[in-house]
């Protein structure tokens, strides 16, 4: 049968006590538990012999030496079993019981018969739960802390009864107002020690756990981060091409409608040829724009912001016709032609999205119109559709949000994004007639063409 369990020198070397299968660390809360007996047998012996001696009840004395010997040989005898368990399993409730139960039992004992109630009993239970308790599951802390304050109360209202004596260990306690037998401070200061050091080993086993959890956390958030951008990111490729492949679609349309003329324009079947041709070129482009990735033999693009929107509208116009839209652009201002984007194929990608999703939602018209406003190039598309919901007006240009059931939600994410690459924004504003503007708003950075508008504004 395989082992449940990793072996016990590789889990020691290797892993946090707390990071351990529960019965793993039973095993190790009985193993540094079998040192309480020990330290109790070598505390009597030591009592016996020493300036304590004559306050002893030596009948009492031996009677917790055996009590110590059967606790090291039953806890021996468990931790054995325990270890030939871990063979086959990987928890052991009765087990992690029956030593929450014995461990508190037997701080609550030692605290009574050796009269530390009245001085640092409480910190000897503390001691012993700070040590122990954490490396076993939440029931067996739980009922073993119950059970202990139960324990407690019952040593304690036996002892006002006068059913139980008060430290029976001591037939005269070895300390009064006056006078403390040096042994017993010097017990009462190892047990001090004894309870710094269990806390500090149990905290800082609790802080190295926090610590792996944190950066395990932190891992998490990296790894979902990345799966968010590539997702992202694939999502944009994917439209971007659906972008290429709907003009290829428009000009393989345009193309068919020729062939079936009897006589064909063969400048026009040219023309549509080029296009599909300047398709290829522009999917190289998106290597370079969106891949970062500068292919062999890459075109310069110096079309201007009114060439990129004018190609952009013609694309489009077929397939506006086919949904009973007509399109209309309106150039207010001369500055467009003299304006040139940071990266025009982007860009007009960015703007494809927007007429497209325009036309899907348009009942007659839309209207592309052009202004200038301080400084900056303004373009507008507005159509006649039902416009966006007002709670959706600050969502639908994240990654992936859409209003249409067949949408990807990049169309609005991609425009944004390269606006924004622009140095401008895009804004959203529902028309109270009906309807929705989309507004892009791009600063001039040319000095030329600022001198130039400067110059056309009156004064």
């Amino acid at each position: 049968m395989a082992q449940p369990n990793p072996p016990l020198l590789k889990l020691i070397r290797e892993g946090n006590p707390l990071d351990w299968g529960a019965l793993d660390r039973t095993l190790l809360l009985l193993f540094i538990s079998l040192y309480l007996p020990l330290l109790f047998w070598i505390s009597l012996y030591v009592y016996s012999t020493n300036e304590l001696a004559p306050y002893l009840n030596m009948s009492v004395v031996r009677f917790n030496i055996q009590l110590c010997q059967i606790f090291l040989v039953g806890g021996l005898m468990m931790l054995g079993l325990g270890i030939w368990q871990r063979q086959y399993r990987r928890d052991w409730p009765f087990l992690s019981h029956m030593l929450a139960q014995g461990y508190t039992l037997g701080m609550v004992y030692a605290a009574w018969v050796s009269g530390m109630y009245t001085s640092n009993g409480s910190l000897l239970i503390v001691a012993g739960l700070a040590l122990g308790l954490p490396l076993l599951d939440s029931r067996c802390v739980f009922l073993a802390l119950v059970s202990g304050i139960f324990e407690s109360i019952a040593f304690v209202a036996a002892g006002q009864k006068g059913y139980i004596g008060y430290a029976p260990l001591f037939d005269v306690l070895p300390f009064n107002d006056d006078f403390i037998a040096p042994s017993w401070a010097i017990s009462q200061f190892v047990l001090i020690v004894n309870t710094i050091g269990a806390v500090w080993v149990i905290m800082a086993s609790l802080i190295k756990r926090w610590r792996q959890r944190e950066l395990d956390l932190l891992s998490q958030m990296e790894t979902q981060e990345k799966l968010a951008t590539l997702g992202e990111f694939s999502a944009r490729i994917i439209h971007q091409t659906r972008h290429q492949l709907g003009l290829m679609g428009i000009s393989i349309h345009k193309l068919k409608r020729q062939l079936e003329q009897e006589h064909f324009d063969v400048e026009f079947l040219k023309k549509e040829l080029e296009n599909l041709n300047d398709v290829q070129d522009k999917l190289r482009l998106t290597l370079k724009e969106d891949l970062d990735i500068d292919p062999a033999g890459e075109l310069e693009d110096k079309r201007s912001f009114r060439e990129v929107l004018s190609e952009e509208v013609d694309n489009l116009r077929q397939l506006a016709l086919q949904e009973g839209v007509r399109i209309k652009v309106v150039f207010d201002e001369k500055l467009s032609d003299k304006l040139f984007p940071k990266l025009s194929e982007e860009w007009g990608q960015g703007v494809f999205n927007i007429i497209e999703n325009a036309i899907a939602v348009a009942h007659e018209l839309i209207l592309i119109s052009t202004y200038m406003e301080d400084d900056s190039l303004v373009i507008v598309v507005a159509d006649d559709g039902p416009g966006i919901p007002e709670r959706m007006i600050s969502q639908v240009m994240q990654p992936f949000v859409t209003t249409k059931p067949d949408g990807n939600g990049m169309g609005l994410a991609i425009a944004a994004g390269v606006t924004r690459k622009e140095g401008g924004s895009l804004k959203l504003h529902n028309i109270e007639s009906g309807g929705l503007q989309v507004i892009f708003k791009i600063p001039i950075a040319d000095k030329a063409a600022k001198q130039e508008l400067s110059e056309t504004v009156p004064e």
